[in-house]
């Protein structure tokens, strides 16, 4: 093990025109694929277009994905682990299409609590909780 760090970086050493701190995905990599369908679909609540071209580059290579889309799931809650608690929120409800009301409806609070939410201002613990039950339910 730590073969691949250097300085605390990741560096491959099957690519050295890979910058360190990148991992080298080829789209062609049938191993890789499922990976970076997966990774486009997290990615849609961020950057829409992002997601479509990937998934349409790997569907003209004949990849068809086995995974079921994010739409009918939630994203993979490990990579929103890092983000703030507000921005986990609205990565959420954008990727599941809903609007600030349509959580503040599900959640029975405010459309108010929910905005304060996202903006990373003080909602107390028990709306907070039901805010994220919402999103996690939905």
């Amino acid at each position: 093990m730590g073969e691949h760090l250097v300085d605390g970086e990741f560096v491959s050493d099957k690519y050295p025109w890979c910058e360190p701190g990148f991992v080298p995905f080829k789209l062609t990599d049938e191993m890789a694929q499922p990976l970076l369908w997966q990774y486009a679909e997290v990615r849609r609540a961020i950057d829409p277009e992002f997601a479509d071209d990937l998934q349409a580059a790997l569907g003209m290579l004949g990849y068809e994905p086995t995974v079921r889309p994010v739409k009918a799931m939630a994203p993979p809650l490990i990579f929103l682990q890092d983000f703030p608690r507000g921005v986990q929120a609205r990565l959420l409800r954008t990727a599941r299409n809903l609007r600030q009301r349509d959580v503040a409806e599900l959640a029975g609070c405010t459309q108010a609590e929910v905005s304060a939410l996202e903006r990373e201002e003080y909602v107390p613990p028990s709306i907070r909780r039901k805010i994220v039950q919402a999103l996690s339910d939905e």
